[in-house]
């Protein structure tokens, strides 16, 4: 799974579960604030990139959480097995299925497109 909150420029100290929370919130808050303005299928790609988000908080199976920072400020407080690497900023991330969604730190929905 692939899914992008992007920097608004703000700091925010939160942990990982936290800024996943947020994220399926608003997702779920954009989605139904549509209506019946948003097509159908769309709406379902979405809602299946929050129910990816969610089974991460179940922690079910290890999985990567990948950071690109291009600022270099972001922190973490356990540095254990925490990688760095250069940074590929032409990648695009893309939720399941096609849907593009991009949220800012805070979790709200900046951008949805399905493709």
């Amino acid at each position: 799974m692939e899914f992008e909150i992007s920097a608004d420029g703000k700091r925010k100290i939160d942990s990982l579960y936290n800024h996943i929370c947020a994220a399926v919130w608003n997702l779920g808050q954009h989605v139904n604030s549509s209506g019946a303005g948003m097509v159908e299928d769309h709406k379902e790609k979405i809602m299946d990139c929050v129910s990816q988000l969610q089974s991460l908080l179940d922690v079910d199976k290890p999985f990567t959480w990948v950071v690109h920072d291009p600022s270099g400020l972001s922190t973490f407080s356990d540095m254990t097995n925490v990688e760095e690497a250069p940074m590929d900023r032409e990648r695009e991330w893309t939720c399941p299925e096609g849907a593009e969604v991009v949220v800012n730190r805070e979790g709200v929905v900046q951008n949805v497109s399905a493709q």
